[in-house]
């Protein structure tokens, strides 16, 4: 997955999360505490198989207006994030 970060009026100056994924953080703020996240994609087996695709997830940050996207730790979910079954 591309590492995006995007802040209107300013870029943010985090380098890109190493491909095992870090945990999302605004660089901008120093913290989680105002994370809205807007897409998490679980590991998961590729259609044609293969290698295990790495989770994912996109958040903005509320305090700043920041966005990234970036693979993160299997072990990973977003807070209270669960599926239906």
């Amino acid at each position: 997955m591309t590492t995006i970060n995007s802040t209107p009026g300013a870029a943010w100056s985090a380098a890109a999360p190493a491909e095992t994924g870090e945990r999302p953080w605004c660089h901008r703020c120093g913290t989680d505490d105002f994370l809205i996240f807007e897409e998490y994609v679980p590991p998961r087996l590729p259609s044609g198989g293969g290698a295990i695709l790495p989770a994912s997830a996109g958040y903005s940050c509320s305090e700043c207006g920041g966005f990234a996207a970036h693979t993160v730790p299997a072990d990973w979910s977003p807070p209270h994030w669960f599926w239906y079954s």
